[in-house]
Parts: C-alpha cells; structure tokens; sequence
C-alpha cells in the first residue's frame, strides 16, 4: 500500500500509527459494501429505497474523510522528521543530503496523493450519489485500500442504478393499474393483513356516500368520509368475528349485509405474492338495494296476480336501467292480460245473454206447440162428431 511506500523512505512509523484510522475507515465500508452487495447487486429486493441505502453509506464516507485528515498530518511530520534528519547527516554530503530530501519530498508528495485523491473522488461520489446521481464515472487504479474502496463503490452505485430502474418500473406499473382501478364501475378496496384499509377506489366511494345515511341505521357510528385507514371491521357488529374471517381467508368469501334499507354485497379474495406470503384482501361491493327491492315488489305482483288481483302495478318512479325496463314490461303485461280477461269476460255475458234468449224462444215455440195440438185434437172430435151424425 501506500504507507508501505513511505516506509522505505524513513518515515513509516507516525505514519503506520495515522493508518489505523484509514484502516478502520476501509473495514468500515468493507462492511457496509457487504451489506449493500447482498443487498443490491445481488437482486434481491431492497428493503430501503436508494436515498436511504446512500444515507446509509454516509458515516463511512466521513470515516474516509478523517482517516484522509489523519494521514495527511503524520505525512506532513514524516517529511519535517526526515528534512530535519538529512540536515543533521549533511557531514555525510551536501549533494547526498538534498538528494534524500528531494526523494523524501517527492514520496511524501506521491504517498499523499495517491492516499487523499481517490479519498476525495470517493467522497466526491458520496455526494453526487446522496444528491440522487447514479452515473458517475469512478476510476479504479490499484488494489490497495483506497482501490477496494473505489471498486466497491463503483459495485455499489451499478447496483443502486440497476435497482432504482426496476422500482422506477414496478412503480410506473403500479400506477397504471391504480389509475385504472381508480376509474373502473366495481367498487374496490383493499386492506393490508391486519385488515386495515389501504385502498379505495372512486366507485366504493360514491357507494358509501350514497348509502351513508342508511348505514348508520345499523351503525350509527360510522362516516363515509373516515374509512380509509380505518379497520375492516367497521361495518361488522362483531368486529372480532370479522377480523378472524378475513385473516384466515384462503378463498373466495361472499356475503351480504343488510344495513337499514340497504342491502350490500361482498366478495373477499385473498392477496398473496408469489411465494405465497398473504399481502392483504382484495374486496368487491355491490350495491343490491334497487334490485332487492325490486325482486321483493315482483314476487308480491306475482302472487296477488295468481290471486286473480290484476290491480298491482310496479312503481317505474327512481328505477334506472334494466330495473326500470322491468317495472315498465310487467306493468304492461299485466295491463295486456286485464284487457283479455275483460275481453273473455264481456264475450261470456254476450254468450250467456244469446243462450237465455234462445232458451225463452224454446219454451214460446214449445208453448204454441202445445196450443195447436189442443187446436187439432177438437177439430178431429168435431169431425167424429160430424160423421157419426
């Protein structure tokens, strides 16, 4: 290493004791590149981001700073000791005795340079890389202690960069699809493992707000405007039983509550990453108020139309969709059957009016009937009467 150098020159003994700090300096980050190699380098997935992995790298770079400060004064005090030892062998040559100096001069020189320069690069670095720059050109000369540490430095900032790219990626996807659940009609929330909600879309949003005042009927307590962040088991009475069901969930979960005149559905489906490590729960919400309500009103139409009761009509009033479809088809039919029934109806009166008539022509013929044989029956007597005479 460079203090070695120095020793030829006379001067290795204050300056091996200021090396110790430089050698603690390159333990140091030797550590913390171990640490940022496993880490980093290697692909794993870094449990800090980058700034906090440079912040992080900061206590060693002020470690190399003063391990440079403790080198460059001992290499000061080295060159003084040996300028003054070569004044006192100037018996032994002019000539020789500024040669030595010279050379000691010159060592001193190269020995601090090679020492504080890729010190202060290193640092330098540090700097650039704690001010977010990943690119940095680092020159590695030699395999001394300041070499490992530019090497290790250059490993560590390829590693940062390559794992900022892949957050920047993860992060950009990520986006995408929370903008895209932002928008979708299905009103989605998710809650991490302990069932806190960490997520709602714009749909279960405006759901909640809707039915707000109908689910404080049932849950007097609960805000529309404060369910983020708050505990899954708010729209559960038995919040314990609700926190048990999502925690041990390993498939598909639905249910539907009835809150005040609202009736709500959920589907719950676990979220679990690839190596199978639950992440949270993914929840659907449907809102089944108008379509329970409409089933309900149907099914009473129905029966009082088995009845022989045609009178029943859907209300058409605050349905939308299909739902008003519905109400507006059924009424229709019911309107259509009434009208044939009232037709049938008027055709059996005709019917039975034309019988009573005919039945009255029957028995006025059966009548005039009787009366010409009472007719016949005294001619012919009259007749006999006449003969016998």
């Amino acid at each position: 290493s460079a203090i070695e150098h120095f020793e030829v020159a006379g001067a290795g003994s204050p300056l091996r004791a200021a090396g110790a700090p430089l050698g603690e300096a390159v333990q140091s980050f030797e550590q913390y590149l171990a640490w940022s190699t496993a880490a980093v380098t290697a692909g794993q997935p870094v449990a800090e981001p980058a700034a906090a992995v440079v912040d992080r790298g900061l206590p060693v770079a002020r470690a190399l700073e003063a391990a440079k400060a403790a080198v460059a004064g001992p290499l000061r005090e080295g060159v003084s000791a040996r300028v003054d030892a070569e004044r006192a062998a100037r018996a032994f040559g002019l000539g020789s005795s500024g040669a030595l100096v010279a050379l000691a001069l010159l060592l001193a020189v190269l020995v601090t340079r090679s020492i504080t320069r890729p010190l202060a690069h290193a640092l330098d670095v540090f700097q650039k890389m704690e001010a977010g720059r990943l690119d940095n050109a680092i020159a590695v000369h030699g395999t001394d202690e300041t070499g490992r540490v530019l090497a290790g430095l250059e490993r560590m900032q390829r590693g940062l960069r390559e794992s900022l790219e892949r957050d920047r990626a993860a992060a950009a996807e990520n986006a995408r699809i929370r903008v895209a659940l932002d928008k979708v009609s299905t009103a989605v929330m998710v809650a991490d493992p302990d069932g806190r909600i960490i997520y709602m879309n714009e749909a279960v949003q405006a759901l909640f707000r809707g039915q707000a005042a109908e689910i404080r009927k049932q849950l007097p307590a609960f805000d529309a405007e404060r369910i983020l962040g708050a505990n899954f088991d708010v729209f559960h009475r038995s919040p314990a039983h609700q926190r048990n069901l999502l925690g041990s969930l390993t498939g598909t979960h639905e249910a539907q509550m009835k809150l005040g005149d609202a009736t709500l559905k959920i589907v719950a489906s676990p979220v679990v990453d690839g190596g199978g490590h639950r992440l949270g729960t993914i929840v659907q919400w449907f809102d089944r108020t108008q379509e329970v309500a409409t089933e309900d009103e149907i099914r009473f139409i129905v029966d009082k139309a088995l009845q022989g009761d045609l009178s029943r009509r859907a209300r058409a009033e605050g349905k939308t969709g299909f739902f008003a479809s519905l109400a507006t088809g059924l009424n229709g039919l019911l309107d259509s059957m009434a009208n044939v029934i009232r037709t049938i109806q008027g055709s059996a009166r005709e019917v039975s009016g034309g019988a009573d008539e005919i039945s009255k022509g029957n028995t006025s013929l059966s009548q005039r009937t009787e009366e010409q044989a009472s007719s016949l029956e005294e001619t012919a007597s009259s007749m006999e009467e006449m003969t016998s005479t």
